[in-house]
């Protein structure tokens, strides 16, 4: 009978199926009402909500404020005291989306706890319906340290909690000390370093890079986070050593294990037996170490800024790259008084004419005679460096405003605590002058940023080091000042001895040519041949021959004996003139050449430990405020950049 009931229910099922597969109505049916009457149906059925928002789900500390003082609400530690004795109930607070919420299993477990002086009662909770969990802990020893219990809910990305047990005699921390940054450096943990002092109060605070690198500590603690506490609950024998005195000394170290913010406090740390002291101390952001010698290279606008006449003196030796001939002649009849002179007033009257004002005018036999000795000029020297320049314009002007000058500044010590250096506390020695002219260096200065270099040693220009020291000072860690202050720099010097040591036997190919003097023989006399005495030649001879009379190397006439006599007034007086005004430009007394930042540098820590390496940079250098007194109420600033690196 029970084998017929179940065939007739298995053919019902079947048909039922049959009947709801072929339809093809568009309806649905579910077909619970046809089978079990007895069941509520429905058209829809209803599924989770995939869409909802998960619920945020927070584990945060009961407390609010742990036994040392330090905020437990917000962190992820929480500190916590006991005696040898005392059992203490650890609670934590479940919620979801703000709301305690009761039933969750929270979870606890022993950690840091190498003496294994941890206990709890229960390793999980479920919070009650104040959302509460808790576990009680104590200590299994009578003796002195510290463990961490961890409340955590197990699987979940929820972070845990960490509550940091402290194990005294009385439950009482002799020394808990609080480290505060308000600074912008990424300062996230600190040490803590314990320095007992003895009865002269040493070590103290007074220089900490000193206490860090020399003194020993007593005790310390590493990593502490900034939401935490430093708790140092034993000192060795103070039941009968009490009061004891320490310097505490905190740090925070960058990822390149240099200290970036610290502080100190060296009358607080008063530690007595059963009694409790917190301190506070809050880390300030290091200055990084200054002192050492550091290569600096200077750029001087030798020209731009020079007043008259010391203008008009420095652009007659640059005309002698120009039109060489026009400025010898006109350095003679205007500087050296040739208009009114017995000998030169006929020769300079037909090369020049004055104007309205006095000033030196071209005359019509003067350009004759200056384009035709030029031209010689040019041919002759079409091989050298002097002919390049001559043909194309090289402007020897752009020399003297890119003039580089090397130096080392050294300063002695740190700055004091206000940020300052004496003079006493400084150096500088100025040693090396660069010059950079490419033409006819075989290189492309686009290419080789040393093309064209050349250097000399100050030494050979000037007798005296050109040396001193000067005051200075720093701003906001990163900012120095140079006081301005006198350099004993003979500019005129300078600037003499690169032109006729440095630029005339570069210019004219000839080793031998290295004075004013042999340069005006060389123009004048058409070469190099006049200057050697084995030939017999005497350059102004040559020149009055070749220019007025009949080349045969003799003075024929009144006017070749003229223009000789001329000449040789010009090649006798003329370098003379020129130099000893150029070496004489700044040796008034007084500070002729002052020198000092014009606006505070930039420093620059190229590896982030905490010592300069840099001052300024060539892309972004300093600037130098640089003035120049010739005497007589008449003085100039120059332009000048500077920048440099730590000596290695």
């Amino acid at each position: 009978m029970l084998r017929k009931i179940a065939l007739f229910t298995l053919s019902t099922l079947a048909v039922g199926l049959i009947a709801c597969g072929d339809d093809t109505s568009g309806t649905t049916d579910t077909g619970v009402d046809a089978i079990f009457p007895d069941v509520i149906g429905g058209d829809t059925v209803n599924l989770p909500d995939t869409n909802q928002i998960a619920a945020v789900r927070r584990l945060e500390f009961e407390q609010a404020f742990g036994d040392d003082q330090i905020a437990c609400k917000g962190t992820d530690h929480c500190t916590i005291s006991i005696s040898y004795t005392e059992r203490r109930t650890l609670k934590v607070l479940y919620t979801e989306d703000g709301a305690a919420t009761p039933g969750q299993v929270v979870k606890f477990a022993l950690e840091n706890d190498a003496d294994n002086l941890g206990f709890l009662n229960t390793l999980s909770s479920v919070t009650d319906e104040l959302g509460v969990g808790q576990v009680e802990t104590k200590s299994r020893d009578s003796h002195v340290g510290q463990f961490g219990v961890k409340a955590f809910i197990e699987n979940s990305d929820i972070p845990a909690l960490h509550f940091d047990v402290v194990v005294t005699p009385k439950g009482q921390v002799p020394l808990t000390v609080i480290g505060t940054y308000a600074g912008s450096r990424p300062v996230g943990n600190y040490s803590v370093w314990l320095y007992k002092q003895n009865t002269a109060g040493v070590p103290s605070c007074a220089n900490l890079l000193d206490l860090f690198e020399n003194a020993t500590a007593a005790q310390s603690k590493d990593n502490i986070q900034l939401t935490q506490s430093a708790k140092f609950p034993a000192f060795d024998n103070l039941e009968t050593e009490t009061p004891q005195k320490y310097t505490i000394f905190l740090f925070s170290k960058n990822q390149n294990d240099a200290i970036q913010a610290w502080g100190c406090n060296d009358t607080q740390g008063i530690v007595e037996y059963a009694k409790s002291t917190t301190v506070e101390v809050e880390l300030i952001d290091r200055a990084p170490v200054y002192a050492g010698a550091y290569n600096i290279t200077s750029r001087f606008d030798f020209v731009s800024a020079i007043p008259e006449p010391y203008r008009t003196w420095v652009n007659y030796v640059v005309g002698f790259f120009e039109s060489p001939t026009q400025t010898v002649f006109e350095l003679a009849c205007d500087l050296l008084g040739g208009f009114d002179d017995q000998q030169l007033s006929g020769f300079c009257g037909s090369l020049f004419t004055r104007g309205p004002d006095g000033e030196v005018e071209q005359g019509t036999l003067g350009g004759f005679v200056f384009d035709t000795v030029d031209g010689i000029l040019k041919g002759i020297a079409k091989d050298t460096v002097f002919g390049q320049v001559l043909e194309a314009g090289g402007d020897i002007a752009s020399i003297l405003k890119a003039f580089e000058i090397d130096a080392t500044l050294n300063f002695k010590k740190e700055p004091d605590p206000t940020g300052k250096w004496a003079e006493a506390d400084t150096a500088e020695n100025w040693h090396t002058v660069k010059v950079k002219w490419s033409l006819g260096a075989n290189c492309d200065p686009a290419v080789e940023a040393s093309c064209g270099s050349r250097q000399f040693s100050i030494n050979a220009i000037q007798q005296q080091a050109v040396s001193g020291s000067f005051g200075a000072s720093v701003a906001d860690d990163w900012k120095l000042t140079i006081d301005k202050h006198p350099l004993n720099l003979h500019y005129g010097a300078l600037i003499n001895y690169f032109m006729e040591k440095f630029l005339l036997p570069i210019f004219t190919g000839e080793d031998v040519i290295d004075t004013y003097e042999e340069l005006l023989g060389f123009l004048i006399g058409g070469g190099v041949e006049c200057l050697t005495p084995s030939t017999g030649l005497d350059c102004c001879g040559v020149f009055s021959d070749g220019t007025i009379g009949n080349k045969n190397n003799t003075l024929d006439s009144g006017t070749e004996n003229a223009v000789n006599a001329a000449c040789n007034a010009i090649v006798t007086a003329g370098p003379s003139f020129l130099r000893s005004t150029l070496v004489n430009l700044d040796l008034n007394t007084g500070d002729v050449f002052t020198i000092g930042t014009k606006a505070p540098c930039t420093l620059s820590d190229f590896n982030n430990d905490m010592i300069v390496d840099g001052i300024g940079s060539q892309s972004t250098p300093c600037q130098w405020d640089v003035t120049l007194d010739f005497g007589g109420g008449s003085s100039t600033n120059f332009a000048a950049i500077f920048f440099g690196a730590r000596a290695e």
